[in-house]
């Protein structure tokens, strides 16, 4: 209850204003960005370099194979993966304790982002650290991205 009243948006009438929730952490220690990714690349960049990224999707009824959920408006999930097929690895929070951790497949993953934002193969992505920690900018490489162990 409290992180819902410390990142409410008066003007938006609810909770989803990616800046005020990165505000919101950094009065408890933390630090964040917000940035908007050009599209799944950018999430395996991140993700190559050990960053897991918070990423919002969208999606109606059978849109997202193995989602906890049947749809969504809006949910974050954590992109802490890929595949090497190329699908994405996340940490669900909906999921049920002990089955948190979802692999999605990568076209449909995509499609839930488009959705939300209504621009293909984009998405907003947030990582929140310790405030004495520069945001890490990826690399340019368009090389895949696999996280170790998650294969």
């Amino acid at each position: 209850p409290s992180s819902a009243a410390g990142t409410y948006d008066h003007v938006y009438k609810g909770c989803g204003n990616w800046p005020f929730n990165v505000a919101f952490a950094s009065e408890h220690g933390l630090g964040g960005w917000v940035e908007r990714l050009s599209g799944m690349s950018g999430l395996e960049r991140y993700v190559s370099l050990g960053v897991p990224l918070i990423a919002s999707i969208r999606v109606k009824t059978g849109e997202l194979d193995g989602s906890p959920y049947k749809n969504t408006d809006g949910h974050l999930l954590v992109v802490r993966g890929f595949t090497r097929d190329g699908d994405v690895i996340a940490n669900d929070p909906y999921g049920l304790p002990g089955h948190i951790r979802i692999i999605y497949k990568r076209a449909q993953f995509e499609h839930a982002i488009a959705l939300l934002i209504g621009k293909p193969a984009s998405e907003f992505s947030v990582r929140v650290r310790p405030m004495t920690t520069a945001p890490i900018r990826a690399a340019s490489s368009t090389t895949e991205a696999t996280s170790k162990g998650s294969r």
